[in-house]
């Protein structure tokens, strides 16, 4: 049983998506979500899926408390219907959920929690619950070793509980045609969630820095809660006839394809997905050098290249390094793709699934 809010194009849910698909080949899976979301990603019809019918509670302490509750004995009903060998949830919103609604039925030990961003910039006022929460479950799942160095660092998890896992990734498929992405060529990519953790202001004031010497767009896909705000920072500074976010995409294939580069400018992250997406769709990459993942995937100099976090300056050189030395970027595409093969869905899976060692 897969624990996760919801399926949608995001970067958890799509790691999901994967591991369903891979389990399926061998096991019965479930896939619990906490609301329904327009379901555009490629599930197998063989993984069932089951909605809570519990969305999201913008406002109020007492109607979100109400919520969680209510999500925690509707997912304890739903472990007791199925019986599942395991149970493994996704984000912190599923984990706590996850780990109370075992708990309360005396199934905590089929409990494994994924950790998906970087611990250090969870609200401080959480630190003392998230530490005694997650000594609960019986695994921790870390998606990079800075993750799981935090948590044993920072937060006391006994290292026991803890595990780095590989997130999947596989090439991002689709029956669209490469036409769509012909209008804005060449271009530099960007894809992400539109808000402040993703640093699309970042790499739009370094790529107006570069847009007149290198005659290149900037392509961004993602929508957020920041999107007027860039979109007035793209027009201040006079890069509007370049700078194309054109939303969330289903099919990103043909955008990556046809990338002359793709560059990561992330405040934070937990492990990059995007960025392996690219480095499988041989696009040469860039990517700030910000906790935690990137430097764990890039090698600098070797199958990419890795810059300081929020620096403009240092990234527009980067851009301007790489877009114009095509020999370069072509050995870094080569090694990126070799690199990138350990985190294909059947190279992952059985970390997954291992046992905790006591």
């Amino acid at each position: 049983m897969l624990v996760t809010p919801v399926l949608n194009l995001t970067g958890v849910p799509r790691v999901v998506s994967l591991l369903a698909n891979e389990l399926q080949k061998k096991y019965r899976v479930l896939v619990v979500v906490f609301e329904h979301s327009n379901n555009l990603l490629d599930l197998d019809t063989n993984v069932e899926v089951i909605n809570l019918h519990t969305p999201f509670v913008k406002k109020g302490r007492l109607s979100k408390l109400l919520m969680f509750w209510k999500r925690v004995f509707k997912l304890a009903r739903q472990i007791l219907k199925h019986e599942p060998c395991k149970i493994i949830t996704f984000s912190e919103s599923a984990n706590f959920v996850g780990i109370f609604a075992a708990l309360i039925i005396g199934k905590r030990k089929l409990v494994s929690v994924s950790i998906h961003d970087a611990p250090a910039y969870l609200d401080s006022r959480y630190k003392k619950l998230f530490r005694a929460v997650y000594s609960l479950p019986s695994r921790v799942l870390c998606v990079s070793r800075g993750i799981m160095s935090t948590l044993a660092t920072d937060y006391k998890i006994a290292p026991n509980k803890l595990a780095y896992v590989k997130n999947p990734c596989q090439l991002n498929g689709g029956s669209s045609s490469k036409k769509e992405t012909d209008i804005f060529k060449p271009y530099i990519l960007g894809v992400g969630r539109l808000n402040n953790q993703k640093g699309f202001d970042i790499l739009i004031r370094s790529y107006a820095k570069v847009a007149d010497a290198l005659g290149v767009n900037l392509v961004i896909i993602g929508e957020g809660p920041r999107r007027a705000e860039l979109e007035n920072l793209v027009s201040d500074l006079g890069v509007g006839s370049r700078v194309f976010l054109v939303g969330e995409k289903v099919e990103m294939a043909p955008y990556y394809a046809m990338a002359s580069l793709f560059v990561l400018s992330s405040r934070h992250e937990g492990w990059p997905i995007v960025l392996m997406e690219a480095m499988l769709h041989k696009v040469p990459v860039i990517a700030a050098d910000c906790p935690t993942g990137p430097a764990e995937l890039i090698r600098n100099d070797k199958n990419g290249i890795l810059v300081a976090k929020e620096n403009v300056d240092e990234l527009a050189g980067a851009i301007i390094r790489l877009y114009s030395d095509k020999k370069k970027s072509s050995e870094l595409v080569h090694q990126a793709y070799l690199d990138v093969q350990q985190h294909l869905p059947s190279a992952v899976i059985a970390d997954w699934l291992v046992e905790p060692v006591n």
